[in-house]
């Protein structure tokens, strides 16, 4: 008798996100690219986890504009990254 097919409990994707929501956990502010879907939904829930006291900025979006202050929030980005290296 062949054993009955066992569903994962999530995609790679949204574990991914879960660990990264986790390193995120106790800082004020990130920034992540628009284009970095999977890093960007890790913020996010980290954002919500945290009762909205973790600011996300995404770079590029409408909301950042183009040029609007990019460079701080890439400065930003450069020393939430130096947290964890």
């Amino acid at each position: 008798m062949s054993e009955p097919s066992v569903e994962k409990a999530c995609q790679p994707e949204e574990l991914y996100a879960s660990v990264i929501a986790d390193m995120l956990g106790g800082i004020r502010h990130v920034a992540v690219g628009m284009l970095s879907p999977v890093p960007g939904a890790g913020a996010l829930l980290a954002r919500q986890l945290s009762d909205h006291a973790l600011r996300v900025s995404i770079l590029g979006s409408i909301t950042v504009g183009p040029t609007a202050g990019r460079s701080y929030l890439i400065w930003q980005a450069v020393v939430v990254l130096t947290r964890f290296f």
